[in-house]
Order: C-alpha cells, then structure tokens, then sequence
C-alpha cells in the first residue's frame, strides 16, 4: 500500500546526509558511504563500530540520523525487521538522551511508522505516527516541513485502509492530497489518487473507485519517476473492481498485462498473483488458482517472513480454493497456519483452540480466518465444532467494534460482519430445534437484537454514565465543544462542495481531519484515566429473554426482525413466551414490500386506475400479514411493537391485512372495510427492544406544548442573499403548507404553551424554547426535506430570518445530535420525517431519529408526504386521545380507527391515515387542556358585568 515509501525513504535518507557534515573519523564515515552507495551488507559490517564510536563521543543527535539512514536502506531492501530494529533504538535515543525533541522525532517517526506497518503492526504504527505527525504540524513552517506533513497523512492514511477504517482512512488521503496538490508533487498525487480509488473500493462504491484510479493513471502519465510501478498498481486495482462487477474477462485483461511487467519489476507480486487466483476460483479452475495462490504465499514469505497479516490473508484464500475443492482437511490445515501466523503463541495441531485476540496481529484478518473455519466445518456437517468459531467471531467484531471511534468505521464494520451474525443465528436456531434447549434459543434473538441501533444505543448510554464515571466537567465541555466544532465544520463542507470552491473545501477538510483527531485522543484519555466512565459507556450488558419478558406486560408483544442474506428471522416475544419463523425467499419479499409501498404513496395510481391500486395493495397487504405476523402472533395481544430491518422499515404495518380481500372488478374500492391489523392492535415501533426497555427520566411537571408553523414566502431580495446553491433551491421550491397554521391553531385553542407562526416560527427561537423549557410536547408542522444519499444532512425548514449566515433557519439530523430537549413527545407533521437511508446495524437514518439522539423519548413521524385535510384531523383526534389518558400508540390508533370509519370509498386508502407512526416509549404523557374558564372565562365574566350594571340600574330606578 505504501506506493511510493521506498523510494521516498530512500531519498529521505540521501537528504537527511546533507544535514549533517561526514565525519574524517574512522567508521562513522565508511557507514554512511556504504548506506549512500545503498550497499546494505557492507553498511551493516560498519554499523557497530560506528555506533560504538558516537556512543563514546555521546553525539547523540548524529547517532539518531545514523539509525534514520540505516532504516532508509533497510526499507529500500524490503528488510523490515532491520528497518524496525534500528528505528527502536533511535527511538530510545530520542527520548533518553535527546529530551523527545521534535526536531527528531518528526522525521525518525515517519520512518518508524513505515516500519511498524510493514511489520504487519497497524496500531503501534498509527501511535507512532500520530505522535510524529503532532510534532511535524507544530514545526510546519518550510516547504521541507509541509512535505513531512503530507506525508505523514499519506501513510496514516495506509495504516487506517489496512485497519479497515475506511472513513478516517479517506479524511488523510484527502488531507495527503491537498498538501501535494499545493506543491506540485505530480507523484505523490498520482498515488493518493491510486489510494483513494481502494478506497472507495472498500465502500464498494466501484464507479467511484475507478474514477480515482484512472485520474490518478492520467497525472502519472506525465512524469517519468514510478511509472512502471505505478502501472502496476493500477492494474492490479483496476482487476480487483472489475471482477466485483463481474466483468472477469476484463479483469484477466489487466492482470495479464502485469505478468509481462513482473519480468522487469517485482513490485506487487503477490498482489498480481493472489487477483490471478480469485480469478481462477471463480471460474472454478483449481489447479491454476491454487498454483498462483502458491507463488502469492511463496513470495509474500520471502519479503516479510513468516509472521504477517498478508501472509495469513493468503492462507485464507488458499483455504477458500481447497473448500471449493471439497478438500476439507487442506482447508483447515491453511486456515491453522493462517492462525499461527496472527499469534505465534496458537497451537496449530489443535482446531479446537482459540487464538489470544489481545496478542493477534490483524484481529481483521483474523476474523476473516475463523468464518471461514466454522464455514469448513458446516461444510463436514460438524455444528458443535463450527458454532464456538462462530461465537468467537463475534468477540472478536466486538473487540474490532470498540476499537474504533469513528460512526462510519463501526457500520462499514457491521456491514461486514452480517453473514457471522447470520450464520451465527441460523445455527442456534437449528442448534434448539435438536436440542430443544431454551438458552440456544436466547442466544438466537440476543444476536438479532445485537444489531440493532449500535450508534443509537451507545450515544444514549453515554448521556446516563457521564454522572458515574467521575469525569472532570472541563473534559465533558471539551468533548461536547469538539463535536459541536465538528458539525459545523462539516455543515459548511456540505454547502461549499456544492459550489466546488476547493480552496475553502481543503481548509475545512483539514480543519475537520484535526478535531477528529483531537476527539480522537480525549477518547484515549476517557479509556486511560477514566476507565469507570469508559466501561459504563462502551460495555454494553444485554438482557436475557427472561428478563425482557418480565418487563413486558400481559398485553404486549415485541415483534423483531432481521433481515439477513440469506432469509428473514422473525421473532416475537411476550410475557408467556417466544415464537421464531424463518422466511428464505428474500428476493420476493423485497419485490413485495416494494409493491407495497408503491401502492401506498402513488397517488395517481390510486386515482386513476382504482382497480390496479387496490388489487396491488390487498394482495401485497395481506401476503406480508401472513409472513410477517401470523406466523409468530399469540392472541390476547393488544400491543404490538414493531422492530424492523431493512426496508421493513419503510412500511406501516397498520395496514397489513389479515384476511385476503375479494379482486376488485370495479371501479368503487372501498378501503374502510377492510382487515387491517390495527383494527385488533395498536401498532407502535422501535429501534430495538433494549431502546424499548430502558427507563426514560420524565418530569412530572410537564403539561405545555410548544407548536411551530413556518411559512416559505421569500422576496426576490432575500433570495439575493442565500449563499448556499442546496439553501437557494429549498427556498426557491417551497411553499407554504395550508394546513400546518390550522394545526398550531387548533393546539393553542385547546392547550397551554407557546405557539409560533410564520416570522417566529425560525431556527434559533425553535432551539431556544426547545433548550431551556419542559414541554410535554413539540410539534413542527413545516416542511422536511429527505437526503437519502446524505442522511445526516435531511433537515427540518423554518422560516428565513435569518440574516446571520451562520443560522439557515434549516435544522440539519446531525444538528440535533448537539441539542439537549427536555420534552417527552416530538411531532413531526411533515414530510417523510420517519422515512431515510437504511443502514445495516443502525436502522433508518431519519429526521425522528435524530430527535431521540437529542434525548426525546417518543415520536410521532411520517412516512411519506401528508395530505394536509386528513392530517388534520388524525391530530385534532390524536390530542384529544393522548388528553384522555391514553398511551401515545392507543391514541394514534384510536385516531386511526375514527378516520377510517368515518370515511368511506378511495378517501379511507392507508395513504390518508397510515403515514403517521409512533415509535420509542409508548406511556401516556401529561398535557393540560384549557378549561372552560379559560376558553370562555371572559365571555361569562363580561355577561355577569352587564347582569350586575343592569340589576343595579334596575334598582337605581326603584329608588
């Protein structure tokens, strides 16, 4: 991966020898001849003598640049354990006798990092080159420094890729790119370009990913230095993408071509052969995808040794070629090997044994090794042997999964880790059904329910721990100051990179690279220093099954699904007990949520082909009921709580049908007498049971609403002054929603608390009150805008007031991560607000859920756009249910019901009702209705003043 490091450290080494003279001493001088003339055994001879020399003469600082130019010549000959050897003492040497000055650690460090990388020892190379890279950006002040610098984001960047830490990976490339863009350093820019394009191959995002490799081609087409090795790298990532697009004549293409190179140049060898043999395995010619693994192996062991990550990454996939084969024992024979080679310290002979993960070189690799040995021993009908490798794989994701402090590397992880958890469940599932032992049957939904909102769950927890973990307030203000700076730094990015303006991209690109770093290091220090804190936030204790079914009452079911590659898991737990059911044709299932979902929101299909509409819905609806539900429903259950997965997500399930309704031949659906499930439950929803379970802290006090309504209208002037492209289109597009002003109304003629409009209802009032005030409810009635692609940047739009361009008046989902709310209810009466990209591990990525980051305990949310008419009474219906005591999901389903039968024909189809969901906690909340007097207290007042005036007027006349 290093693409350039060699010859770059080679060079450095020349130019290290011009910052000190040559000595007319004895050895010293013969050294360092030997290391410029990159004579490396002559210069090993001279070596001890020339450091006995300077050690007597105690020229510490000389000695050090000794080291640097021996690890130099070391790296230029693919010795890395020399190179490491040397760059230890240096290291020593630097902190005993040199006072750990930067002047010598900024450049011994680089070198070090290199070293420890090629040593397969990714975390100790990311220490070292964070500290050097501290050093070099507090002395970055030449052109020399700012080449140091990029440098050291070149290789951090490497290090994160081999680590799998594809965001943080992506944030020193870029930062890599921008310095050497800046000076002109056409080579290094060709090869972070080569990087970033494995990078994104990493996201699997292929198109991108040969975007940059070929851009990166194109720059190095125009220098000579590095080409051929540049050519080479190439093809062997320009191979790697095509045959994950599954274009394997084209991969073979480039691959072939470097067969030819590798005559004149060994550079990537093993690379080259190893693509060569996946190649082969697909097409299912063995005997050639062994040989090239073989040569791969072979190769790889000459460079390194026997001890590093790429050599058991290769014994991986010579055990994958043997299982193809059916040879079973060969596989498992690699697979120990591979093992042995992580830890040193594994019995080889044992397959039962389980490595040391603290001591295993690559636990990614690793992890990689063990699927595929519980994947041989299925394969030998061996379950007893295969599920422990199993179980030990998913420590060893959640060791990974700790390990990184980054949203997007702990995804990317999951995504990664779904066929062990899949394989994993289908095991304990049939590992029950031989048995019929309960605890295998715990095991299978603690897994499904470990999936679920990792993100979530873990930012809620540390809310709570903060108090226990004894942490100093001026670390906690810290951490929130970083994540603030943090947002807003990204805020601005997603602007600016619309406009393309790369000079300010590159500044806050950097700007964010280093508080990522700085939040990077507090996280050190929690784990360091505060290890109460670190454990209460970051070891997560699942409940059992027992212990969930006691806190569910008689009346409740949890529903939770899981949605696997290979099938869909559906388990419901209740009070009494658990039921499971396993649907496999999930390619079908797609195509009818899908269906589903189309005939629920496409408004013209509904008012214009009346037939084709409800004959798509009745027939997906109730499909889905009998796959779903039906298969794990116990009666007597009045509340079901839903936990989706994968675009289950995107669906209400108030509308699955439970009885098959007749086709309909005519052109007068009528959607009112129809099965729905809610007409027998109350539906609510969650991202997962523990969400469900925990303990919110409410106040009691609470009882007023606050209620917003923004308007859209924007003159020609104040559309002048948007900067913003995204903001410009938004408010350019907008209109006023006629039905959110009724709403507000509706809520201040009947409770107490605040109620904005138009130029009140904005951004920075919405964030002060929400703040500083316990409300029992917030309801937004405005519009909501769904980044699918981008799911942090959906937003809630509140009127421009704004003159600040710092406040938008447009409320981003990650904004809400920063906010501190205090309400037990959020409304969200806009569009789609429930609705967002799905995320493997996490769930949807919507506008509700950014407001339970922000610590809302329940939301009301939509899931597509709202007719304003039905939306309107669905919350008058929805207020005047939560007012009688009603839980909040009894209230939106009694809301449902009335407008259903109410209603009759095409105006009771689920698009007019089924929107709205409510999902978190369930239990009633307090709001306070004004009463009489206070509706009609003047009105009463003022007719006994005149009663009075008039008796008194009357008596007067008496008189």
């Amino acid at each position: 991966m290093f693409n350039y490091s060699n010859y770059r450290m080679y060079f450095l080494g020349l130019v290290l020898l011009c910052y000190f003279p040559i000595d007319a001493q004895d050895v010293y001088p013969k050294a360092l001849d030997a290391i410029k003339m990159l004579e490396l055994e002559q210069a090993k001879q001279y070596m001890p003598t020339a450091i006995e020399e300077l050690e007597k003469s105690e020229d510490w600082a000389k000695l050090v640049d000794l080291y640097k130019k021996m690890a130099s010549l070391y790296g230029y000959n693919k010795d890395y354990q020399g190179m490491k050897t040397v760059l230890v003492a240096a290291q020593k040497l630097i902190k005993q006798h040199l006072e750990n000055s930067c002047k010598y650690k900024r450049t011994t460090y680089l070198l070090y990092g290199e070293a420890c990388y090629y040593h397969g020892d990714y975390h100790r190379a990311e220490g070292v080159l964070e500290e050097g890279l501290d050093c070099a950006l507090s002395e970055l002040k030449s052109r020399e420094d700012t080449i140091i610098v990029a440098d050291y984001y070149y290789n951090l960047g490497i290090v994160h890729a081999a680590k799998n830490n594809v965001d943080k990976a992506l944030d020193y490339s870029l930062a890599a790119l921008s310095h050497h863009e800046k000076l002109g350093n056409q080579q290094a820019i060709s090869d972070i370009y080569h990087n970033l394009g494995f990078l994104y191959y990493g996201n699997k995002d292929y198109k991108k990913a040969l975007k940059y490799i070929l851009i990166g081609r194109d720059v190095r087409l125009n220098i000579e230095e590095g080409r051929d090795v540049y050519y080479i790298n190439c093809n062997v990532q320009v191979a790697k993408t095509y045959r994950e697009l599954g274009l394997i004549d084209s991969a073979f293409t480039y691959l072939s071509k470097n067969i030819d190179a590798h005559k004149t140049n060994q550079h990537k060898e093993p690379e080259t052969y190893e693509g060569l043999a996946q190649l082969h395995l697909e097409r299912g010619e063995f005997d050639e995808a062994e040989m090239y693994a073989e040569r791969a192996l072979t190769i790889r062991k000459s460079i390194y040794g026997e001890m590093h990550p790429l050599i058991a990454k290769t014994y991986a996939l010579l055990a994958e070629i043997n299982a193809a084969q059916g040879e079973l024992k060969t596989g498992l024979d690699k697979i120990q090997a591979g093992i042995h080679v992580l830890d040193e310290t594994y019995p080889i002979e044992n397959l039962a044994a389980i490595p040391n993960s603290m001591k295993v070189l690559d636990n990614n690799i690793l992890l990689t090794l063990i699927t595929l040995k519980a994947k041989l021993h299925l394969q030998d009908k061996d379950i007893p042997k295969s599920y422990p490798q199993l179980e030990y794989a998913l420590e060893i994701v959640d060791l990974l999964y700790n390990e990184f402090s980054e949203d997007g590397a702990k995804l990317q992880l999951f995504k990664t880790a779904i066929p062990v958890y899949e394989q994993t469940l289908q095991l304990a599932l049939e590992q029950y059904e031989h048995s019929n032992q309960q605890e295998y049957l715990d095991q299978a939904f603690q897994l499904v329910e470990k999936s679920k909102a990792l993100l979530l769950l873990e930012a809620l927890k540390s809310d709570e721990v903060r108090s226990f973990g004894s942490v100093p307030d001026s670390l906690l203000q810290q951490e929130y100051q970083l994540n603030k700076e943090l947002a807003q730094n990204k805020k601005k990015l997603f602007e600016v990179s619309k406009k393309r303006e790369q000079s300010i991209v590159d500044s806050l690109q950097n700007n964010i690279l280093q508080l990522e770093r700085e939040r990077t290091k507090l996280k050190t220090v929690f784990k360091e220093h505060y290890q109460q804190y670190f454990k209460l936030k970051y070891n997560e204790q699942q409940l059992s099954l027992t212990q969930i079914q006691e806190q569910l009452d008689e009346s409740t079911m949890v529903i939770e699904y899981f949605w696997g590659d290979e099938a869909l898991y559906v388990f419901s737990v209740c009070k009494t007990g658990m039921k499971y059911h396993i649907y496999k044709d999930v390619k079908a299932l797609q195509g009818n949520v899908d269906n589903l979902r189309l005939a629920l929101t496409d408004v013209n299909l509904i008012l214009k082909a009346s037939d084709v509409a409800y004959n798509l819905f009745t027939s997906n609806a109730h499909f889905l009921y009998t796959n779903l539900i039906e298969p794990v429903l116990v009666e007597g259950m009045d509340r079901l709580v839903i936990v989706p997965d994968g675009n289950l997500s995107h669906i209400p399930f108030e509308v699955l049908l439970a009885t098959q309704a007749p086709i309909l031949t005519d052109d007068k659906p009528n959607y009112a007498e129809l099965d729905y499930l809610i007409k027998g439950h109350n539906i609510h929803y969650h991202y997962s049971t523990a969400l469900l379970l925990r303990k919110w802290q409410r106040s009691k006090n609470k009882s007023k609403i606050l209620a917003m309504a923004s308007s859209y209208t924007v003159n020609e002037a104040e559309l002048e002054n948007i900067e913003s492209d995204r903001e410009l289109f938004i408010r350019s597009n907008l209109k006023d929603l006629p039905g959110a002003v009724a709403e507000v109304d509706m809520l201040q003629s009947t409770f107490y608390g605040d109620f904005l409009r138009a130029k009140e209802s904005n951004e920075t009032g919405f964030k002060d009150l929400a703040s500083q005030n316990d409300y029992s409810v917030l309801h937004l009635a405005m519009h909501g805008v769904v980044d699918t692609k981008n799911p942090l940047y959906s937003s809630l739009i509140f009127t421009k007031t704004a003159e600040n361009t710092e406040v938008d008046d447009i409320l981003y989902a990650y904004e809400l991560n920063l906010l501190q709310l205090k309400a037990d209810l959020v409304v969200l009466s806009a569009c789609e607000t429930g609705y967002g990209k799905y995320e493997r591990g996490e769930g949807v990525l919507s506008l509700g859920r950014g407001f339970m980051y922000a610590g809302i305990p329940s939301i009301a949310m939509t899931l597509w756009p709202l007719n304003d008419q039905a939306s309107a009474r669905l919350m008058t219906d929805f207020y005047n249910n939560l007012c009688a005591d009603l839980s909040i999901d009894e209230a939106m389903q009694k809301a449902k019901i009335d407008y259903i039968n109410g209603t009759k024909g095409r105006s009771a189809h689920p698009y007019f009702w089924a929107s709205f969901i409510t999902l978190g906690d369930y239990m009633p909340i307090e709001i306070a209705r004004q009463g009489f007097w206070v509706n009609y207290g003047w009105y009463v007042g003022a007719a006994v003043l005149a009663l009075l005036i008039l008796i008194v007027g009357i008596l007067k006349r008496k008189k």
